[in-house]
């Protein structure tokens, strides 16, 4: 057989599409490549079936269950969990369709980012919350006013929006590094 005719069966860089990997096997692909697909596909999955939970604790919560001071927190929590959940899905369609436009994924990484501390501080409110309602019984049947998580939830969310947007604004934009680390920090 002469070098031409090998030539032309084997992959060259430039024959190569676009997002593959090959290795020096023919017609298969790196097992890092197969994997990070699986990967991106199983995070799609589990964030549709989570995006699912999350959308019928929403419609349980928002009308079909009376409302207390603990449903209210959860209620936030749901629709912070969905939207993270969103986020996640979108970003990994993007992924894997390989179109990442770098303003729109920049968007869905801060809506991203402010979805997921919202729900971390809700979390943290939840079991601050639990914990009065044990050490505290009395307090909290008697002298707890009504609106109180629903002022909290309000203010938790306001604080993950100042927060995401100070870290947005002083690394993405301005880029000055004693700011940007304190913001992260906090």
């Amino acid at each position: 057989m002469n070098t031409s005719a090998t030539s032309t069966f084997l992959p060259t860089a430039t024959s190569q599409a676009h997002g593959t990997n090959h290795s020096g096997d023919m017609g298969k692909t790196e097992p890092s490549y197969a994997v990070l697909k699986f990967m991106e596909s199983f995070c799609l999955i589990s964030s549709a079936c989570g995006m699912v939970g999350n959308g019928i604790v929403l419609w349980y919560l928002g009308f079909r269950i009376r409302r207390n001071h603990f449903t209210v927190y959860i209620l936030n929590l749901a629709a912070a969990d969905f939207g993270y959940l969103l986020c996640i899905a979108i970003e990994t369609v993007q992924y894997l369709m390989q179109f990442n436009v770098g303003v729109q994924f920049g968007l869905f990484l801060f809506l991203d980012l402010f979805m997921y501390g919202t729900g971390l501080y809700l979390l943290t409110a939840i079991s601050i919350e639990r914990c009065l309602s044990v050490l505290c019984p009395i307090w909290c049947r008697s002298h707890r006013p009504k609106c109180l998580s629903a002022v909290i939830s309000g203010l938790l969310w306001s604080l993950s929006l100042l927060l995401n947007t100070l870290g947005y604004v002083l690394c993405a934009i301005d880029h000055s590094s004693r700011s940007c680390r304190l913001v992260l920090i906090t």
